[in-house]
């Protein structure tokens, strides 16, 4: 993940066989505010975060229901 903080966009990078996997965004509450599949960003997706509000997010990569990665990162305007 970079760039962190981040204040317009942010990249995720994940490794291979995580295509049908689904990346979640929670706020500091744990409200869910972002969820896409991985299907057709071959390893790599970039985020527009400008709509968020400044503070720190989760990302969980989610496969099969499963969490398999967590990391943080802080939208600073």
């Amino acid at each position: 993940m970079y760039c962190n903080p981040a204040n317009d966009r942010i990249a995720f990078t994940y490794p291979d066989g995580m295509e049908r996997g689904v990346l979640e965004v929670h706020d500091a509450m744990g409200r869910l505010v972002y969820g896409m599949g991985l299907s057709g960003h071959k390893g790599m997706m970039e985020w527009n975060v400008r709509e968020l509000p400044n503070g720190l997010y989760t990302v969980r990569l989610v496969l099969e229901g499963s969490s398999v990665a967590n990391s943080k990162f802080t939208v600073s305007h």
